[in-house]
């Protein structure tokens, strides 16, 4: 009887424990929400995408989010439409749409890669696809909407391409320093003029064209961004690195072309140099006689102690004869305020900039050899 007493005690105590956990566990809601419908779109309007993350191809102010509209061939747009035509980006045939320099000729204005058009009659700009003759309009058009800008007033292309091996650590955080300010000096105010930076880095086995920039924040961001290579070498890519910057460029249009190499040694592909020497001529045989601030400039920012296999003679006669093939200039880098000072006085076109640019390193420094990294 006692063991019958013991076993019903028992079955209630587990009853007991088995309702507490069902009052606590937690519930699960098989129901399905709806949210509400979509309203639907007139068949006309073009496609209006807003995406969680800004765009990746050359799209301006990328720190501030922004949809994406997809414009279709005879699509109209009113820009009277958008609260702020600033935080749209329109892309038209796999272009991401930054405006245009005016084209004397032809009497429209032109992308710098020559493909798309803008013809602006009144307030009303055409967008036209060159070679697939597509096109598309905006109404009531004024500069900077959807990050258009028509210029004519075009300035010039830089292609920086950076060494970017462990060795070059210290360099590489004076561009960080300084990358808004040199972005500021090239591109200058939209409305005002146009130009455009590309960004190439290497090491001994990677390179990577990072894009193009049309907005100062947006190429110091990516500047900011990059990293070193982690593993020792003592190889630089330096040709195809300076052949992939050139293929940013476009043959005759109106804006001037200079690529600015920072690096601490020469190349270890010579056998690209040929192709290099090429690319240089052969913009400048396309050109005019009235385009010759037109012409490919390659400057050097050469910073020692030089990290190559070959001699320190060897590298500063490859590097100054590849500056010379060009037109370009030769300077010699002993510390991280000379690359300040450098970089920041061709991206101003050689014309005297604010010292405080340089920041909390203005104070003249005693030259001192960096350690090297790369042969470690």
């Amino acid at each position: 009887m006692k063991v019958f007493k013991l076993i019903i005690l028992l079955l209630c105590a587990c009853l007991f424990v088995i309702g507490c956990a069902k009052k606590t566990a937690p519930s699960i809601d098989n129901t399905t929400s709806h949210s509400p419908k979509p309203r639907p779109t007139p068949q006309n309007a073009p496609t209006l995408h807003s995406p969680q993350s800004p765009p990746t191809l050359q799209s301006p102010l990328q720190s501030i989010q922004k949809s994406i509209i997809i414009a279709k061939n005879g699509d109209t747009f009113d820009a009277n439409n958008y609260a702020n035509t600033l935080y749209h980006i329109i892309i038209f045939d796999n272009s991401v749409l930054m405006g245009g320099i005016f084209d004397d000729k032809q009497s429209v204005y032109k992308s710098p890669d020559r493909e798309i058009s803008y013809t602006l009659v009144g307030e009303t700009l055409t967008i036209k696809d060159i070679a697939r003759n597509t096109q598309f309009t905006i109404k009531h058009f004024s500069q900077g909407d959807f990050n258009i800008y028509l210029s004519n007033n075009p300035t010039k292309e830089v292609a920086i391409v950076l060494n970017t091996n462990k060795s070059m650590s210290a360099y590489i955080n004076a561009l960080k320093d300084i990358a808004l300010f040199v972005g500021n000096h090239i591109l200058g105010e939209r409305e005002k003029q146009f130009a455009k930076i590309s960004l190439v880095t290497f090491t001994y086995i990677r390179l990577s064209d990072l894009g193009t920039f049309y907005d100062a924040e947006d190429f110091a961001d990516a500047v900011n961004g990059i990293s070193v290579n982690r593993l020792a070498s003592s190889d630089n890519m330096v040709n195809l690195s300076l052949i992939m910057g050139m293929r940013n460029f476009t043959n005759a249009n109106g804006l001037k072309k200079e690529v600015f190499l920072i690096t601490n040694g020469a190349s270890d592909d010579p056998q690209n140099l040929e192709r290099v020497l090429f690319s240089a001529k052969n913009l400048k045989t396309q050109l005019t006689s009235s385009d010759k601030d037109n012409l490919l400039k390659i400057h050097i920012f050469a910073i020692k102690p030089f990290n190559s296999r070959k001699s320190t003679d060897e590298n500063i006669r490859l590097l100054k004869n590849l500056a010379n093939a060009t037109g370009g200039t030769y300077n010699e880098i002993e510390n991280v305020v000379e690359l300040k000072e450098k970089v920041l006085l061709f991206s101003n076109d050689g014309k005297a900039f604010d010292k405080k640019e340089i920041g909390n390193e203005i104070r003249i420094i005693e030259t001192q050899k960096l350690d090297n990294p790369d042969k470690r």
